[in-house]
């Protein structure tokens, strides 16, 4: 009977494609899959379509199905691929993830991609992309939807909804499986879930996990979706930052 939890291990697409042991180590130890960073930018000279046909031939070869994450779009305002594809500008003007549909079909072309994740959405969303601006405190951070003139909060939340609900039926329409954001903070569980986003929370890191864990349970249950989380070693830039214990 097969375990109603499936547990998996964080690496970075250059750990798989050059065989390192932070990917082939923890694999060993029985991972049901693998939550891989994955970008366009080069990894020895590999980049955009050929990078991602690469990683899934690895995980294929290997039986093994993973999840893609994507944080590089929090960080750089622009990424222009080889097929001069803005991954950090949609075409609504916004700032978030952009993915080229040839990577991610290229990603699910071996038919064991799980899912797309896009890295601290939550966060994204809540602080205009504070990532990208941490170092000049005088510049505000792009939205991740097109700002509406008005001030009224009720209808900033609708517009919100209706261009996230369009975002996701949109990244799934490329060939990703599923799609799930994860949460830094216990917030945006619901807007996301009901747009179809699966809630994944950060359990540990420098956050409260039993209301994580509540806050995205319920989401999931009013939505009927499944439940991921994240469990986040980092604390305070410190890592590991927990102890076996914990």
């Amino acid at each position: 009977m097969p375990h109603p939890l499936s547990l998996g291990f964080n690496t970075f697409d250059s750990h798989v494609l050059n065989g390192d042991a932070h990917f082939t180590v923890p694999l060993s130890c029985g991972a049901d899959f693998v939550f891989c960073h994955t970008d366009p930018t080069p990894v020895a000279g590999v980049r955009g379509k050929e990078k991602a046909a690469r990683l899934a031939d690895v995980f294929g070869g290997l039986g093994v199905p993973f999840i893609a994450n994507f944080e590089f779009q929090n960080v750089i305002k622009h990424h222009i691929d080889e097929d001069g594809h803005d991954w950090c500008v949609a075409p609504d003007g916004a700032h978030r993830l952009h993915p080229n549909p040839a990577f991610i079909e290229a990603l699910s072309s071996r038919g064991n991609l799980l899912g797309v994740c896009y890295d601290e959405f939550d966060y994204c969303v809540s602080t205009r992309n504070l990532s990208m601006w941490l170092t000049d405190k005088t510049v505000f951070g792009a939205p991740c939807f097109p700002p509406l003139k008005t001030k009224n909060a009720l209808t900033q939340g609708d517009a919100a909804d209706e261009t996230l609900k369009a975002y996701v039926k949109e990244v799934k329409a490329i060939g990703a499986p599923c799609f799930a954001g994860e949460h830094v903070f216990p917030i945006l569980y619901h807007a996301f879930a009901r747009a179809g986003m699966i809630p994944n929370f950060k359990a540990m890191k420098e956050n409260p996990t039993n209301l994580q864990f509540a806050v995205a349970a319920g989401a999931a249950l009013e939505y009927g979706t499944p439940l991921w989380s994240c469990v986040d070693l980092w604390h305070r830039q410190t890592f590991p930052g927990h102890s076996p214990e914990d």
